[in-house]
């Protein structure tokens, strides 16, 4: 299919992670995404590992049939290739035997891989995997310092291989920053994201995270002259099939509260005084616990989307 590419000058996305709902949401929901303001979805790929650390991909066909959906619609898209799965990141606790130097190698094969198939499609937005810095934390790092000295060095080693595949915008996506984060060198990408996660923090401490957060990505994306975003605005609320808890550090109901982490999210994003940011993608539009969808949280996402 002759797709051309659209980039959207700010990026008003979805990051629905299971390809099962995100093919419900494109069948049925396309429409109520872009009456909220939606222009940009992303489509995770999950891949899963085996305990002897080789690894597999579930209905590879259906996940190019989403971008097929998504380009058909008029969405711009973003691919991900994704190791974070419901499991978790620790590899050991899972029974999983892994090495940091195959971790590498097969991040680096099935990222040039599904670049490739990102190029065939004229996909707008890759980033070459979801949250690389948590896999590597958790697995592979003493400290948040060399957590950033290994994540900068593979994005930097990748970064010529994927110009070589791939022709649209390029995208470091990492999981929450920490000040040891400022020094990753993200030059030659074209965006560096954040996913924001309440982590079950009252209010006001979700707050202070999130000015915290915003500064040092801003940093980050000013040092290395890129644009910075929320890749993933995370706020479960408690159905046990996908995130277990219920109530915040302060005893307060996630599932009332999920409207008002957005709104601070975006509170924050509207009047950060630095580096301004280009895009906010939310997480998720119909999986259960994660969703927005005829939630007060969608009413925010609208306001926002049509503001920005």
């Amino acid at each position: 299919r002759n797709f051309t590419r659209n980039d959207p000058e700010t990026i008003k996305g979805n990051w629905e992670p299971s390809f099962i709902h995100m093919e419900k949401m494109m069948k049925q929901d396309s429409d109520k995404l872009k009456s909220i303001g939606v222009n940009t979805v992303s489509v995770p790929v999950e891949y899963l590992f085996n305990k002897d650390s080789t690894y597999y991909l579930l209905e590879e066909d259906r996940c190019i049939s989403n971008i097929v959906r998504a380009k058909e619609a008029g969405f711009a898209v973003l691919v991900s290739p994704n190791f974070v799965s419901a499991g978790g990141h620790n590899f050991e606790r899972r029974g999983i035997v892994m090495t940091k130097e195959r971790y590498l190698k097969i991040s680096e094969e099935i990222a040039l891989k599904w670049a490739g198939i990102a190029e065939e499609f004229n996909v707008e937005f890759f980033a070459p995997q979801n949250e690389l810095d948590g896999v590597i934390k958790v697995n592979f790092a003493r400290n948040n310092s060399e957590v950033a000295e290994l994540t900068s060095a593979w994005h930097e080693q990748m970064l010529p291989k994927l110009k070589k595949v791939f022709n649209g915008k390029l995208m470091i996506k990492l999981t929450g920053v920490k000040e040891e984060y400022k020094t990753i060198n993200a030059g030659g990408y074209d965006y560096i994201g954040i996913t924001l996660f309440h982590r079950n923090k009252g209010l006001v401490a979700f707050r202070e995270d999130v000015r915290e957060q915003y500064s040092i990505i801003a940093d980050i994306s000013e040092r290395n002259n890129i644009s910075w975003l929320v890749s993933e605005a995370w706020f479960p609320y408690g159905k046990k099939i996908f995130y277990p808890v219920e109530t915040n550090e302060d005893g307060e109901s996630l599932n009332e509260l999920q409207d008002e982490y957005y709104d601070i999210s975006i509170q924050e994003y509207s009047e950060f005084a630095g580096n301004k940011p280009s895009g906010y993608i939310f997480c998720a539009w119909l999986m259960p616990g994660l969703d927005v969808k005829e939630r007060t949280a969608a009413n925010s996402l609208k306001a926002f989307f049509n503001r920005i």
